[in-house]
């Protein structure tokens, strides 16, 4: 496994495009924080009904978040993806 903290999760899109996302830029969304997972075990979550061009926004949006540590911003609030 990858040191601690910067685990790899993937997001799959309707359409089977899979994204790769670091943990800490990931949980920015709430779906990936309640994500069921067990040590050890590769993260790969289906988003059933977002698509390619959708999900690839997204993804962007949270790789931004992270770089520029926008996660504590109170005018960021909570995003519900």
């Amino acid at each position: 496994m990858e040191d601690e903290g910067n685990e790899i999760i993937r997001l799959r899109s309707s359409d089977d495009k899979v994204f790769e996302v670091t943990e800490p830029a990931a949980k920015i969304s709430e779906l990936v924080e309640a994500s069921p997972r067990e040590e050890d075990e590769e993260i790969e979550i289906h988003i059933a009904r977002i698509r390619y061009p959708c999900l690839q926004k997204v993804v962007e949006f949270m790789k931004h978040c992270d770089e520029e540590n926008m996660k504590n911003n109170p005018t960021l609030g909570r995003r519900h993806f």
